[in-house]
């Protein structure tokens, strides 16, 4: 099977993107050196390379592209020119692809555990559905294709858009796909990285198919006028989702650092007023239930109310102006000109299936212009095509081609088109892109689409007016996002599974989840209380324990000043004492020599000591404290004193 092939193929392109290389041919010349090593024979024939890249690596790279890179290693010595073929120099390749192929063994391990991851994750998750991993793999391959080669080539082919061959997934694959990678972006690092390369090298790769890739290095866009559809300014402005909000401002910023001048026609001016009057209409109650898509959606999630909606009509020509987007009227009509909008407009009925007759006339309008400005001539080249209309409707890219079939570079194209012509440029630039592509692609695939949508809320208004459901249930169902993801859990997404007792099976998983989320309120709730009731008490006991440690210190510091003023006061006693035993006694000697009265009265003293000693068993010592006693019981009254005053 080419699939794992193939996509493991496009993770290893990218390997090198951080190098910049000047020539974007360089990231391919690994796989075709490859492939030259595996072949069979010295003699290198074109057709065989190309065989060898497809049935190895799943590369289908064009035959002038495959022309190139044999040259580039003519020129490297891995190619010898002999008698006008090319020989394949196995000494030279010897020495080369250790790093290549480790590389690619690595990048298939993860590959697989990818596969496996959403093969397990769908069969845990919808027991009652059979998935294999087969079916995983063609899933992945399905949406990746979707994004790359292959509508690339449908668009810049001159022949009819194959319309089924491009259409993105839809229904119960597109939603398991869509709550895996939602998975995978949640808790799933690793897995959205693997994913992350693989589409970088599919951007690197569908830009063989462009006819644009010999003109990554050249000048930037700067002779294009990009005109954006509707849908691309209500992306960019957050009418449709902070993630599809975020991957519009991200393609602006891009096409501008190449240069590109960013425009809307006033046509498009008056359709953006128009769906933001309906949606003023519905927030005010209004019951049609046609005006209700996913801008209003979006707007009832953001918690919009009428008057928000009319203060953003107000500055709406400032805010697109702001984003750097210039309004201009289209070109005046010339007779040499005119096309046949009777037969484009049903080409476009008939592709899109506009139920607006205004949207209709709209893309007329649109497409028209754009054919004047380009002067109904033909080009190869978008940087030299001079305008181009940018949406994201595959099915008005399809119309717009049949209608004009030999325009050269399509005069519509989609947005992510553009984005992988722009990116593939200056990929550093927006290192993010692809990464925000894939979770816009998820958001949108987890919404219902407009004929589900239109469905649900048909039924929706019959129950109500035959009052089988009641205000607030009503109020639930229609407008909460809790009803909106029921309804694509119950249906997967696919119109055919909306039965009688959808909408019971909606409002049970609704009001469940709606109980769900006050029931983690509250305990969110509780939490906070807890952990604010665990600060509080643990303030308290910092603050108890900051008291205790003032009061040990105090503590400290008197018991320390008490034990060094009775050091002080002992030392001062005996000082006293001893001088006043030493005066006694020297007195006492005095008195026998110079009959003094002094010497007989010290006499008389140290005799009344002795004999208090021997009679009450008061020693020196005891004289001692005593006295060192009285002296610190004067110091302290003192110091008490002294504070006091």
């Amino acid at each position: 099977m080419q699939n794992p092939k193939l996509l493991v193929s496009l993770a290893i392109l990218q390997t090198d993107l951080r190098q910049q290389r000047k020539d974007p041919l360089d990231y391919f010349v690994p796989f075709v050196k490859e492939s030259l090593k595996l072949l069979d024979r010295d003699e290198v024939s074109l057709p065989q390379v190309k065989q060898q890249l497809l049935s190895e690596f799943g590369l289908d790279i064009p035959s002038p592209v495959i022309r190139t890179i044999l040259n580039k290693l003519r020129r490297s010595g891995f190619l010898k020119p002999d008698q006008g073929i090319f020989k394949v120099n196995r000494e030279k390749f010897q020495k080369s692809g250790k790093k290549f192929r480790k590389l690619r063994i690595d990048f298939e391990r993860e590959y697989r555990s990818l596969v496996t991851k959403f093969a397990e994750y769908v069969k845990t998750r919808h027991k009652d559905f059979e998935f294999t991993e087969e079916m995983a793999d063609r899933l992945l391959f399905q949406y990746i294709e979707t994004k790359g080669a292959r509508i690339l080539k449908a668009i810049f082919e001159e022949k009819d858009f194959d319309l089924e061959a491009v259409a993105p997934l839809r229904g119960k694959y597109a939603y398991y796909l869509a709550t895996f990678i939602k998975e995978l972006l949640e808790n799933d690092p690793n897995g959205v990285s693997y994913l992350e390369k693989i589409i970088k090298g599919n951007m690197l790769y569908s830009a063989l198919f462009s006819g644009e890739f010999a003109n990554i290095s050249s000048p930037r866009f700067s002779n294009l006028t990009i005109y954006l559809d509707t849908p691309v300014v209500l992306k960019i402005l957050g009418y449709k989702g902070h993630v599809s909000e975020e991957y519009g401002n991200q393609l602006l910023h891009l096409l501008r650092q190449e240069k590109a001048r960013l425009k809307i026609f006033t046509y498009t001016l008056r359709e953006i007023e128009r769906i933001l009057v309906a949606a003023e209409y519905v927030l005010s109650g209004g019951e049609d239930v046609h005006l209700y898509g996913d801008v209003v959606r979006t707007l009832i999630e953001k918690g919009y109310t009428p008057e928000m909606v009319r203060r953003d009509l107000d500055m709406l020509e400032n805010r697109i102006e702001k984003k750097g987007i210039e309004i201009v009227s289209s070109p005046p009509f010339q007779e040499d000109l005119v096309i046949d909008e009777r037969r484009l407009s049903k080409i476009l009925q008939r592709e899109v299936g506009y139920r607006h007759d205004e949207a209709l006339q709209h893309d007329i309008d649109c497409l028209s212009a754009i054919y004047r400005l380009r002067k109904g001539e033909i080009t190869y080249s978008i940087e030299r095509s001079e305008a181009i209309f940018l949406t994201d409707n595959n099915r008005l890219v399809a119309g717009s081609k049949k209608f004009f079939r030999k325009s050269g570079i399509p005069l519509c194209i989609l947005d992510h088109v553009m984005a992988t012509l722009a990116w593939i440029k200056q990929p550093l630039k927006a290192p993010d892109l692809p990464k925000i592509q894939v979770m816009a692609d998820c958001y949108i695939a987890l919404n219902p689409t407009d004929e589900l949508w239109l469905m649900y809320l048909s039924k929706l208004e019959e129950l109500k007016k035959e009052e089988k459901i009641s205000e607030e249930e009503y109020y639930i169902l229609k407008y909460s996002a809790q009803a909106k993801s029921a309804l694509m859990e119950v249906t997967k997404g696919e119109t055919s599974a909306f039965v009688e007792g959808t909408i019971q099976q909606v409002l049970q998983k609704a009001t469940e989840s709606l109980l769900e989320k006050e029931r983690a309120k509250v305990r969110i709730e509780r939490q906070k209380r807890k952990m604010e009731e665990e600060k509080r008490i643990q303030a308290e006991k910092e603050v108890v324990k900051a008291r205790e440690d003032v009061q040990r210190v105090k503590f400290d510091a008197m018991r320390r000043e008490t034990i060094i003023r009775q050091r002080l006061s002992n030392l001062f006693a005996k000082g006293i004492i001893i001088i006043l035993f030493v005066i006694l006694l020297v007195s006492s000697c005095l008195s026998y020599a110079y009959k003094s009265l002094w010497g007989i009265g010290a006499t008389v003293f140290l005799l009344v000591i002795n004999i208090l000693g021997w009679v009450f068993e008061i020693s020196g010592k005891k004289i001692t404290q005593l006295i060192s006693k009285w002296i610190v019981e004067r110091i302290i009254e003192a110091g008490n004193k002294q504070e006091l005053t």
